[in-house]
């Protein structure tokens, strides 16, 4: 007989939460470990893990990963559900469906905190347009009214950061239809690099594919690009959207509330002096925590709901 262990269940009311998004694991098995280690001691609701948490995807690696995801259960047994996603390094399709109990296509949305928060699991490794886009925008006719806060996230970003990454024109597709339902957020990876950009609304007139919309209510703000412990890129490509970049270890921490989304980029290099955070204040950064203030700008970014 195992321990006993034990999760949060999602809040059915409009009540804020935090969770972490990042991706790309695959290869340093310690920062890997560092990172896991620093979404206990944070304690979110659930981690949207955007793919490539595998180099080979094989039973060596899979068997590695789960061992060092072990490191996000808390002492007294508490688990953090993971919100999995494919990218290109889980090269067989059954892959994520098998290990996770996802839908086939590794695609889907749920909800959280009844009309708060509505977040879409994304593919980017299979057509963004056909039957994924289809259902996306049949899935938003239905169901995207309403809501407060429209957060997606997948693999591959559609304008990479880095030089080494060609342009993402397949999940491209997906920005005018952010724009039209009024994404807030959305959570790229892939070119192991960090990125904050500017709320974006798609213009192919400019040559950058984007321009900036800060007073846009429908505009959409893109973060990434995957920082778990893959080899890091040089973050050697800018646009005039984008408020900073940058290479070094590190996830996004987002506290989602009724009013606003906010952002902040953590580091991961220094898990061991890092304090657990309080659960009365579950936002509040832990003693040691160090963040990411993009050009010296603000280390918290605020997404106002609109």
């Amino acid at each position: 007989v195992s321990r006993l262990f034990y999760f949060r269940t999602a809040p059915k009311l409009p009540k804020s939460f935090t969770f972490i998004c990042g991706g790309d694991s695959r290869n340093f098995r310690d920062i890997r470990q560092a990172a896991n280690t620093m979404c206990r001691k944070l304690s979110p609701l659930f981690v949207a893990f955007t793919g490539d948490m595998i180099s080979s995807d094989n039973a060596e690696g899979w068997n590695d990963w789960l061992d060092d995801w072990q490191l996000t259960m808390s002492d007294s047994g508490q688990l953090l559900p993971i919100v999995p996603h494919r990218g290109n390094h889980e090269s067989r399709p059954e892959s994520i469906p098998s290990h996770f109990g996802t839908s086939k296509d590794s695609y889907g949305a749920f909800n959280i905190g009844s009309g708060l928060f509505r977040y879409y699991i994304l593919n980017s490794e299979i057509p963004a347009d056909g039957s994924q886009g289809n259902w996306l925008r049949s899935d938003l006719e239905k169901n995207a009214q309403g809501i407060t806060h429209l957060v997606a996230g997948y693999h591959k970003p559609m304008r990479p950061h880095t030089s080494g990454k060609a342009l993402g024109r397949n999940s491209y597709k997906w920005a005018e239809t952010f724009y039209r339902a009024g994404f807030d957020l959305v959570m790229e990876s892939d070119s192991h690099v960090m990125k904050r950009t500017l709320p974006l609304k798609p213009f192919t007139g400019g040559g950058e594919d984007f321009k900036a919309a800060p007073n846009d209510p429908n505009a959409t703000v893109y973060l990434g690009e995957g920082c778990w412990g893959a080899p890091l890129r040089k973050a050697d490509v800018n646009y005039s959207w984008t408020v900073g970049t940058a290479a070094f270890n590190g996830f996004d921490w987002i506290h989602v509330t009724p009013g606003a989304i906010f952002d902040k980029t953590v580091k991961v290099g220094n898990v061991a002096q890092v304090g657990q955070v309080d659960p009365k204040n579950p936002y509040r950064n832990p003693k040691g925590l160090k963040l990411w203030a993009p050009n010296g700008g603000d280390e918290v970014l605020k997404i106002p709901a609109d």
